[in-house]
This record gives C-alpha cells, sequence and structure tokens, in this order.
C-alpha cells in the first residue's frame, strides 16, 4: 500500500478501534470459508482481522484494496 493509504487506515484505526468495545464496533462478521474473520471498511480498503473471545483483540490482520483481500486469506 502507498504512504497515503497506510496514513489513512492507521488514522481510522485509531479513531474506530482503539479504546472501542468489540460488540458495538464497526466490524461485520465474515461468514463461510472466512468465519472467524471480521470486516472493517475503510472507502475502498478493508481491514480483516481474527478477534480473540469478543474483545477487540488482533490476533491476525490483513489489509488490502476491496477487489483482492479475500482472494490472499
Amino acid at each position: 500500500l502507498d504512504k497515503g493509504i497506510q496514513k489513512q487506515i492507521a488514522k481510522w484505526i485509531d479513531k474506530h478501534l482503539v479504546g472501542v468495545d468489540f460488540p458495538r464496533s464497526p466490524g461485520k462478521y465474515l461468514t463461510g470459508n472466512l468465519s472467524g474473520y471480521v470486516r472493517f471498511r475503510v472507502s475502498n480498503y478493508r481491514i480483516v482481522a481474527i478477534v480473540d473471545e469478543g474483545e477487540l483483540v488482533i490476533t491476525n490482520l490483513h489489509v488490502g484494496h476491496c477487489s483482492e483481500i479475500y482472494k490472499n486469506l
């Protein structure tokens, strides 16, 4: 990702995920073969993570454009 997108995503994480109770977070649980992952939308990019036991403890993180992110999981 280019530096501008990296900064945009980092700023979004700081604003929307740091200090947030996970059940009320802006994430969406994925289904099917991606069950167990949670997806967060940041413009045309996606953050896909595994959330540990209902808390926002990210144990596996993938960031990419929405057209490519799910192909690499």
